[in-house]
């Protein structure tokens, strides 16, 4: 008999994945830009928090990546920027580094 279990890791999707980021830095990077994250947030440093504040504002019958691409790009436009482990990243790509470093440790 197999015995069943179960990943401790979080499905892929648009809220715990940094598109951009992913596409250019190691899962490591993305752990430790969004575990200092949230030890400088800590009012965001649960995933309830984190998603509350990824799912703001979105239509949940559209696409949530395009969604969440452009908050990030409103977060540049506006200023809403933080600089973590040398990147300046919006605040939603911080959110979504936080919430991967939640779900991927």
């Amino acid at each position: 008999m197999t015995p069943f279990c179960k990943s401790a890791r979080a499905e892929p999707n648009a809220f715990n994945t940094p598109d951009f980021l992913g596409a250019i830095c190691d899962s490591q990077t993305i752990r430790r830009i969004g575990t200092d994250y949230r030890a400088s947030t800590p009012a965001e440093a649960k995933a309830s928090q984190l998603t509350e504040q990824l799912e703001a504002n979105l239509d949940q019958n559209k696409d949530q990546t395009e969604q969440l691409e452009a908050k990030i790009k409103a977060d540049f436009a506006a200023g809403r920027t933080i600089t973590l482990e040398g990147w300046v990243l919006s605040l939603t790509e911080a959110r979504q580094c936080a919430l991967y470093s939640i779900q991927n440790p």
